[in-house]
């Protein structure tokens, strides 16, 4: 912890004193007090929520040993006691109290797995059943209890069973400042919903590869886009023969490039294959002479514009510009023929 966060704290303490109207003895008396020093589980729950909160921070050591050492006080009393419910109501109890209150307490253990079944955990949960009142036999007033004293770190549970962590017991401190406290609160998640979470976490990419059935094939919508950027290939490149060989062969080295499924892409591939001379191709002439044909970019070839604009157009060019944009544009003679 930075010395500005611990600033940072102690001044809220001080502002909360000053609201409150403290004498200037007292606030110091406070101030003094935040230091690193070793500290009583009482004292500590007495604290006001911003003094506990800088001993969290800027003494964490001493706040976990006074919150281990409550826990081992809680753990010997335990051991000199009974520790199974049956012990802790029967004085008050019917058979068939007990028995409701037993099956009550099970069905809370098999939806939260993560709890560790010992005394000192057992011992927390009759106490605070009994000093809020609560009825044993209602499951609910279980959860209830449980999720008070995990959120007070006054529980240990087993992260591991719970799919959180490798860590097989955690309670104190850490349990109170774990940054998925919000998982251990809920019921022991069950395989399918392990793997979900899980699943959640990864990116596209990482659960792709985690599921084999996946691997192969594309998916339907990239397979559109392909086949409708193909079509668009065989008009823009007018050498290239739309048919399932060619299509695989660019489909391959798309994958094989990265390249993206779009009209760029498969020209870029198309030229890529066409250098290896690997794609069959058209032989394209005209009045018995080869046509070469120059890459240009989709603006600026396409559809000749309309005859009015057209002659408008040729009206102005000179003998060899007019033959330019016959070479650059071949579907505009018919179109230059009939104005």
């Amino acid at each position: 912890m930075t010395l500005e966060s611990k600033e940072h704290l102690r001044n809220k303490v001080h502002c909360r004193l000053v609201l409150e109207r403290k004498s200037v003895k007292e606030i110091q008396e406070v101030l003094d007090s935040l230091k690193a020093r070793p500290l009583k589980y009482d004292e500590y729950r007495a604290f006001p929520q911003d003094v506990a909160s800088w001993h969290e921070f800027a003494n964490s050591a001493n706040v976990d040993k006074a919150l281990e050492a409550h826990q081992d006080e809680r753990r010997k009393a335990a051991e000199t006691t009974e520790s199974d419910l049956k012990t802790k109501w029967e004085a008050n109890a019917t058979p068939e109290d007990f028995a409701a209150a037993q099956k009550a307490g099970e069905e809370f253990l098999s939806r939260y797995k993560h709890f560790i079944r010992d005394s000192a955990n057992s011992c927390v949960m009759s106490d605070r059943m009994k000093l809020k009142n609560r009825n044993p036999q209602d499951v609910q007033s279980w959860i209830r209890t449980f999720e008070e004293l995990a959120v007070e770190g006054l529980v240990f549970l087993n992260a591991k069973v719970a799919g959180i962590s490798e860590d097989s017991v955690v309670g104190g401190h850490e349990l109170r400042t774990h940054k998925e406290l919000y998982r251990f609160l809920k019921p022991t998640p069950t395989a399918a919903q392990l793997e979900q979470h899980a699943a959640a976490k990864l990116s596209a990419d990482q659960w792709k590869a985690s599921r084999p059935e996946l691997q192969d094939g594309l998916p339907f919508a990239i397979q559109q886009q392909f086949f409708k950027a193909a079509h668009s290939l065989a008009y823009f490149e007018p050498e290239y023969i739309f048919n399932d060989d060619n299509n695989g062969k660019i489909l391959a080295e798309l994958k094989r490039s990265h390249g993206q499924f779009n009209l760029s892409g498969l020209r870029a591939a198309f030229s890529e294959l066409k250098k290896r001379g690997e794609l069959e191709l058209k032989s394209i002439s005209a009045s018995g002479q080869i046509i070469t044909h120059t890459e240009y970019e989709p603006r600026e070839t396409g559809q000749p514009e309309a005859p009015g604009k057209l002659r408008a157009k040729i009206a102005r060019m000179s003998s060899s510009e007019m033959a330019t944009f016959l070479r650059e544009n071949p579907s505009a003679r018919k179109a230059i023929d009939s104005v």
